[in-house]
């Protein structure tokens, strides 16, 4: 797939705050434009400055317009130009004139066409020379001689595992154990609890400690009991059996394979 490729265009619109003077100057030190060009690129008018670029060189075009306030237009190849908006004309301070004789209306023309956009290619640099001037870093210095390669397939990396260093054990020299016998906790006891019993009284040993009134004896009236003889009947005459619960239909269920 072809890679996609743009034109950029100047019109001479800036950023808002910016100064045209400063953004004038930055122009003509990135085109090294005289005052001819810088004219024809801040005559409102859309200008080609670069045509058939990459993706890459279109963005740093944009930002380096941006550094110095100005703002640049990139469409892709064949694409129609950007319109820029008409100026409007200063207003003209009314003139005392005499009455002139009534004239017929003007007869409508129709709109002159609008007017090409012009590509600038003088007095500007040449196709893919360099936008930034600032002078490149010096290559990094690597010191390799203490370096050395090992034997494909050979090694391993815990040859190169950082040591684990132990941490430093506490002096217990003046430590030492007890005897066997000698309690851990050397905390004194507290002294011993003492409770005055002398104003209580043990009652006898016959009388009840539970002063309450027994209950009445229970009346059970067992007068419609009777007993049956012995080894006879059965506890199931007299065991209640649950009324079943009526299962509910499922005649409508089927069950898929």
């Amino acid at each position: 797939m072809a890679e996609e490729l743009f034109d950029i265009y100047f019109s001479g619109k800036l950023m808002p705050n910016c100064d045209e003077q400063e953004a004038r100057d930055g122009v003509a030190r990135l085109f090294k434009a005289n005052e001819k060009t810088l004219a024809q690129l801040f005559s409102g008018q859309s200008v080609k400055i670069k045509k058939s670029v990459d993706m890459d060189t279109a963005i740093k075009y944009r930002v380096k317009f941006r550094e110095i306030g100005a703002i640049i237009d990139i469409r892709p190849v064949g694409a129609a130009a950007p319109q820029t908006p008409p100026q409007s004309a200063p207003a003209k301070p009314a003139v005392q004139t005499q009455p002139q004789p009534a004239t017929p209306p003007p007869v409508s023309e129709a709109p002159a066409p609008q007017q090409a956009p012009t590509a600038i290619t003088s007095d500007l640099a040449p196709v893919g020379s360099q936008i930034d001037e600032t002078p490149e870093p010096e290559p990094a210095r690597i010191d390799t001689d203490s370096l050395s390669a090992a034997p494909a397939n050979s090694g391993s990396l815990e040859d190169y595992a950082e040591p684990v260093i132990p941490a430093e054990l506490p002096d217990i020299s003046d430590l030492a154990f007890g005897p066997d016998d000698e309690p851990l906790d050397n905390t004194p006891a507290p002294p011993a609890l003492e409770v005055d019993t002398s104003d209580l009284l043990i009652d006898q040993f016959s009388d009840q400690l539970d002063e309450s009134m027994p209950p009445p004896p229970a009346d059970i009236d067992t007068s419609s009991l009777s007993v049956s003889e012995a080894n006879t009947g059965s506890l199931e005459e007299y065991n209640s059996r649950p009324e079943p619960v009526p299962l509910p239909d499922i005649s409508n269920l089927k069950i898929e394979d």
